[in-house]
């Protein structure tokens, strides 16, 4: 049964996959990292992981979800993130009766106070009965790439990597920086001043060892004040067939480092081309024209699109 469904989801689900752009990874192994992800809903000993099984008029649902403890604790209400859903219909109102009904268990039996999904934009059916179900658009996101071995950086920019005695300067970046269009700041469920507290959280942790890598501007003794944060995502090389990074978050203070987050940018790449990478992708929304800009400049192109939605 549960086979039947990834089957007919399988064109759609192959955009699940976060680097389904890069053509050197083969479709395969798109299909098996997602297929594997799926498992991990459906078969999970982790009380964070799990599926909800929804029969309307005998057509099965399965809503893979994952309980974000963290996030629960931070914001003070319980949040959900759904995966996806497999089915096997083209019935929209089968669909969206399914979806009405998990919103229906997720705060009776879960006590939910929040849930969100991020799909492709390919995945248009589950979008449209999502926001025909009451899941609001929160944000749209593009993801770009680079191919570093076309790499090659003008000039060089000193930089270094952040210590715990940046972790002020580089808090303040990141909540000063205010970007009004990233999922936290753009969803009137969650408050802005919280919103900027939980990016300053995230790159505290960032430098404390949570991202691999943190750099800083290394021009002068004065606080930083501007960062670049990316993960080499060594664990996933093997099976990718490829070393692939991601660029994590980032934020500049304009004050001060007008004109840093280029520098940053080039002497990341120029950091991820030595250590033998071949690709890097990033994310952002899509009207943050100020990020793109800077990133077409240093050779990046464009992979794929994402909606993020909540309720």
């Amino acid at each position: 049964m549960i086979q039947q469904l990834i089957d007919f989801r399988s064109d759609k689900l192959f955009y699940y996959s976060e680097a389904n752009f890069i053509k050197k990874i083969k479709q395969e192994i798109h299909l098996e990292l997602i297929h594997e992800k799926i498992q991990q809903y459906l078969q999970s000993t982790k009380e964070n992981y799990f599926f909800i099984e929804i029969c309307v008029s005998n057509k099965t649902h399965y809503f893979l979800l994952e309980f974000l403890a963290w996030d629960t604790n931070f914001f003070g209400k319980k949040i959900y993130k759904l995966f996806t859903v497999l089915y096997d219909h083209q019935d929209f109102s089968l669909l969206t009766t399914a979806i009405q009904q998990l919103k229906t268990i997720l705060v009776q039996d879960y006590q939910s106070e929040y849930c969100f999904i991020e799909l492709p934009s390919e995945d248009i059916f589950l979008l449209q009965a999502l926001t025909a179900s009451g899941f609001k658009l929160v944000e749209t996101r593009l993801t770009c790439y680079f191919e570093l071995t076309k790499f090659n950086r003008d000039r060089s920019y000193k930089v270094r990597q952040a210590t715990v005695n940046d972790i002020p300067s580089l808090t303040n970046a990141a909540a000063t920086m205010r970007n009004l269009y990233d999922r936290f700041h753009a969803d009137i469920a969650i408050d802005r001043e919280k919103a900027d507290a939980f990016l300053a959280k995230y790159i505290e942790e960032g430098v404390k060892g949570y991202l691999d890598m943190v750099l800083v501007p290394a021009i002068d003794n004065a606080p930083p004040d501007g960062f670049v944060s990316y993960n080499y995502q060594q664990e996933k090389w093997e099976k990718l067939g490829c070393k692939v990074a991601k660029l994590i978050l980032t934020a500049v203070l304009f004050e001060t480092r007008r004109g840093w987050f280029y520098r940053l940018s080039v002497e990341m790449l120029q950091d991820l081309k030595e250590r033998g990478l071949e690709f890097a992708y990033f994310q952002a929304q899509s009207a943050n024209r100020v990020m793109y800009k800077t990133m077409e400049k240093l050779g990046s192109k464009y992979g794929s699109s994402s909606h993020i939605l909540s309720i």
